[in-house]
């Protein structure tokens, strides 16, 4: 097939590379370079790092609405199927009509759970023991194309946003050959989703990334795993931010929650119920250290308040 490629991070590669070793890719679209990290500097999506490696032509628009331009670009291109694997901005109908075989989009939820931006990080910040992918018929709504193919795909208890997203990237490629197989066949029929058990996850507010040390030790691990390893989960200890990557809930008797309440070479601090050990964190402007290395830096002692 001739395929147009759209996406923009790190979990989108995968399905590109393989589209690569079974069709013909003949342009990615994909969002403006833009600046990252504290010197701002201008940073490619690694999309079109990969793209640009395989000298396929790149296509950035900031928006595809009324864009006359790239519309005619593309319907020169004689396209089978548009693939849309976390692109990052609306596809518009005159898009959805090119292709005969439509715009296929790859959701990282077993659809119709957890539509919108942040599934993946939803489930484990839920509590889930398993997710899993959709490939879907993109229409004009919000994730609520019809359904055609699925896959689970297990939660550990140890995952983070950054590994899930990784199985999920490994078990989304696949995914969307599988599908695009059985488009060429016509052996796959569309499923339309059932609006009544869809469920939301909206895009993670900054409000969220904020530890509340109220909750229960395992929400709040749950919370760090999840914004792991970005943006990270943050708290402050004597008015600097501190990030929090990884941490291991354990029970015990609980003083004030927030406040260390016990070093023995482990950083441990109380919950509303329950303690965490902190295994790593990073103090604002520092680099990552484990538990340990914080509480010599920094002088920890029991009674010392994380808010």
């Amino acid at each position: 097939m001739r395929v147009a490629f759209m996406g923009t991070p790190a979990i989108a590669v995968p399905t590109l590379e393989k589209l690569y070793q079974q069709h013909d890719v003949v342009v990615v679209i994909t969002k403006p370079d833009k600046p990252t990290g504290r010197n701002l500097k201008i940073t490619q999506s690694e999309i079109k790092e990969f793209a640009l490696l395989k000298k396929t032509p790149v296509i950035q628009p900031t928006s595809l609405k009324d864009n006359q331009q790239h519309k005619n670009e593309l319907e020169a291109l004689s396209l089978d199927v548009v693939v849309v694997v976390a692109y990052g901005l609306i596809i518009p109908r005159w898009l959805i009509d090119i292709p005969p075989f439509g715009c296929i989009n790859l959701h990282g939820s077993l659809l119709p759970e957890y539509r919108g931006a942040a599934p993946i990080q939803r489930a484990i910040m839920e509590g889930k023991s398993t997710t899993g992918l959709t490939t879907m018929l993109i229409d004009e709504g919000m994730d609520t194309g019809d359904m055609l193919l699925e896959v689970e795909v297990r939660i550990e208890d140890d995952d983070n946003n950054g590994s899930l997203s990784k199985k999920m990237g490994q078990a989304g490629a696949d995914l969307v050959i599988e599908t695009l197989e059985a488009l060429k066949k016509g052996s796959i029929l569309a499923v339309p989703q059932d609006d009544k058990k869809a469920t939301h996850a909206e895009m993670i507010d900054k409000a969220e990334m904020k530890i509340d040390w109220n909750k229960k030790a395992i929400e709040i691990g749950r919370q760090v795993r999840a914004l792991a390893p970005k943006p990270g989960a943050y708290t402050y200890m004597d008015g600097r931010r501190v990030k929090i990557f990884e941490v291991e809930a354990i029970d015990g008797d609980n003083a004030g929650p927030g406040e260390v309440v016990e070093i023995d070479g482990e950083l441990i601090i109380a919950t509303g119920s329950g303690r965490l050990i902190i295994l790593t964190l990073q103090p604002e402007g520092k680099k990552l250290m484990r538990g340990d290395e914080f509480i010599r830096g920094y002088q920890v002692k029991v009674g010392t308040a994380f808010q």
